[in-house]
């Protein structure tokens, strides 16, 4: 986990891009990894649970059937993932830094669903999860049996090269925390959001030293309607899904927050995904088909 934040005047220079919650507060802030210190769901138990991811709504899987929960060894959620064919799953490569994993898919509640054994995982030879830029933050999961696709699990459509997305539509899904401190929820949640254009998102971060968004991150906020709201732990690897002109694509992966020592995410900052038109050649090295 990597430190990052200003002194109370750094902050307090551009006040007015300042979220409100944040403005004059020294508080030293850092970028979360929301999927990296998520490795066993006991860890959270005693901890209050709603029923909402941050302002999300109780989603069905049959909704979002290319939905996966990425499991540890021991058969807890650390991430999402995101259905490509019936035998890859999309997600981030902080979420894969380990072994022994599985998923499951095919059930709204995150402990049921069919599990299937992962056969390999090929994390992006140029990940980099360090020095303020978190970057090529992407990986895929081979899995040792193929899906059965039905109308609770089916993969989702890559996007067309050149598809940026800017101020679509989109929704963003997962078992993450449903606020800085909460537990994760057992029901997939689902918050309908807005996709910015990198030059906002940037704005939006420039209070914050050390913050660099680079080209290939894509960032969701609602930034009139309720700004306190987005990704968090254990939403991890899961979809930025938009639709465009009647096809809906995955548009991102979920990669990172901004996040305070006290309190955990911070959902008045934009939350940042791994834009997925940077990378479908190299999905496409190893994914035929899509």
């Amino acid at each position: 986990m990597m430190y990052i934040g200003g002194s109370q005047s750094e902050q307090n220079h551009d006040a007015n891009r300042c979220p409100p919650s944040l403005c004059g507060n020294a508080e030293v802030l850092q970028i979360w990894q929301p999927g990296k210190d998520l490795m066993n769901e006991d860890n959270f138990k005693h901890l209050t649970n709603t029923s909402r991811i941050i302002q999300g709504q109780d989603a069905d899987i049959a909704d979002f059937p290319w939905q996966v929960s990425l499991r540890t060894s021991s058969d807890s959620h650390t991430c999402g993932g995101i259905i490509l064919t019936d035998t890859w799953i999309l997600t981030a490569a902080h979420c894969t830094q380990g072994s022994g994993y599985t998923i499951r898919v095919g059930d709204t509640n995150r402990n049921n669903g069919e599990r299937y054994q992962v056969r390999r995982v090929i994390n992006h030879a140029n990940y980099n999860d360090g020095s303020g830029t978190i970057s090529n933050d992407i990986s895929l999961i081979e899995l040792s049996s193929s899906l059965s696709f039905g109308s609770t699990v089916a993969p989702i459509s890559l996007p067309p090269a050149g598809q940026l997305f800017e101020s679509a539509s989109c929704v963003i899904t997962g078992w993450g925390r449903t606020c800085g401190t909460c537990g994760l929820p057992t029901t997939l949640q689902k918050l309908n959001t807005l996709a910015l254009r990198n030059t906002e998102c940037a704005n939006y971060m420039r209070p914050i030293s050390g913050v660099n968004l680079l080209s290939s991150h894509i960032c969701v906020h609602n930034q009139n309607s309720n700004p306190q709201d987005g990704a968090c732990n254990g939403d991890s690897g899961g979809p930025m899904t938009c639709t465009v002109s009647g096809q809906t694509y995955v548009a991102g992966v979920t990669s990172w927050v901004i996040s305070s020592q006290s309190t955990g995410c911070l959902p008045d900052y934009p939350s940042v995904y791994t834009r997925v038109t940077s990378f479908l050649s190299w999905i496409r090295l190893y994914v035929s088909g899509v």
